[in-house]
């Protein structure tokens, strides 16, 4: 009996670990623990402001520089983030995302599964092997209210007006205004929302 308890709630941790916004149902005590541990970690090692009401998947690897986590927002599972990353409110991170360099993400938008957002860049200078460039940091935006598809990468200086969609496997190079529908490789305004 105890173990099968056992066996029901280490399932329910790993199910979460992936779908994450199922933590906030009915979290147990023991996950609420969890994750006061997790982000007290963060705070003093990632540079973490995390909203208590957050939830970080202990199966992400977390190693930013600054860290801001608004309520009910999550980062699932196998995700990587680095830099300085914030995520506003009621926002989710899906499962094996890789986030680095500087990324703001506003309020309700979700980025779906395996989606790719580098803040950061190399430098191109000829005179140096590619190991050697300097990086420059643009940052990128993603505004409130969007959906970024399932495999979707976004480069370094592109910002994504709220209310927009970003259809899977879309390579955004470039800035798109609030209410676009984007898809494509590289990214074009397929349509306006509105």
């Amino acid at each position: 009996m105890i173990a099968q308890a056992f066996f029901i709630l280490a399932h329910r941790i790993d199910r979460q670990s992936y779908l994450s916004w199922e933590y906030f149902d009915k979290p147990t005590r023991l996950q609420k623990y969890l994750q006061k541990a997790l982000h007290a970690m963060l705070a003093k090692r990632a540079g973490g402001i995390l909203d208590k009401n957050s939830y970080i998947s202990p199966a992400a690897k977390i190693f930013t520089s600054s860290l801001r986590i608004g309520s009910k927002s999550y980062i699932c599972g196998g995700s990587i983030i680095r830099g300085e990353f914030s995520l506003g409110v009621a926002s989710g991170i899906g499962a094996y995302c890789h986030i680095d360099g500087k990324v703001t993400i506003g309020d309700d938008t979700m980025i779906a599964n395996n989606v790719s957002v580098f803040g950061i860049n190399h430098g191109t200078d000829i005179a140096s092997p590619m190991g050697q460039q300097a990086s420059t940091m643009k940052g990128v935006v993603i505004g409130s209210d969007c959906w970024v598809g399932a495999n979707v990468s976004i480069v370094d200086g592109a910002n994504i007006g709220s209310h927009s969609i970003v259809a899977a496997g879309a390579v955004v190079t470039r800035s798109f205004p609030e209410w676009s529908v984007i898809g494509g490789v590289p990214a074009r305004i397929i349509k306006s929302r509105k």
